[in-house]
Formats: structure tokens, C-alpha cells, sequence
């Protein structure tokens, strides 16, 4: 396999389960209610010897489209921010050992 790519919808309200409760520390409780109900890449990922053949922007593309969507990722796992950000995705916040991007700025629900 040389990737993959998996994402779901986020739920309303906000979990507090698995990284969730990272997220929200890191954004504040108000600033994360934008995040419930777009599109969430909960996985992905290149095997090193592909990389850097445009595989990776066709599965994030595929995979979300044009819908406003959101991911974290963990910024010590070399080239995963620099891969998000020359993507064109915009960097909300950093801490708590993540770092968590959109694709477009998403405005708050509710």
C-alpha cells in the first residue's frame, strides 16, 4: 500500500473523546464550535517512498473535495506541517503535541 485516507463528519456538539479534548485546550471552547459538522480528516498518510509525487494532495483532494474540512496532525513527525502548509491549508493553532489545520477559514455554528 503507498496510502490512504480517511475522514468522517464531525459531530455536534464537539466530542470531548480521543483528540478532541486536545483540540479544544488548544483553540478554546468558543473557537471549536466552527468545527462541528464539517468534514474531518481523521487519517492519512504516504509511505515514505512515495512521497513527494503529488500522491499525497490526490488523496487529500479526493478525499475532501471542495467541502470545508478540518485535521490535526502531529508536528514532530517530520514534513507533515510543511506538506499542510504548501497545500494551502491554514494552521488554527498549535499545542498540547498537535498541530490543527482548515482548509478554509470555518465560521462558528450555532
Amino acid at each position: 500500500m503507498t496510502g490512504f485516507a480517511l475522514g468522517y463528519t464531525t459531530p455536534t456538539p464537539f466530542p470531548s473523546d480521543r483528540s478532541y479534548g486536545q483540540v479544544r485546550s488548544v483553540l478554546g471552547s468558543s473557537a471549536i464550535t466552527g468545527l462541528s459538522g464539517p468534514f474531518e480528516v481523521g487519517e492519512f498518510a504516504v509511505a515514505p517512498n512515495a512521497r513527494r509525487g503529488g500522491l499525497g494532495r490526490r488523496l487529500l483532494d479526493t478525499l475532501v473535495g471542495d467541502r470545508p474540512a478540518w485535521l490535526l496532525t502531529v508536528p514532530t513527525i517530520p514534513g507533515t506541517t510543511a506538506f499542510y502548509d504548501a497545500a494551502g491549508w491554514q494552521r488554527l493553532g498549535t499545542g498540547e503535541g498537535i498541530t490543527i489545520y482548515t482548509n478554509v477559514p470555518l465560521a462558528p455554528s450555532g
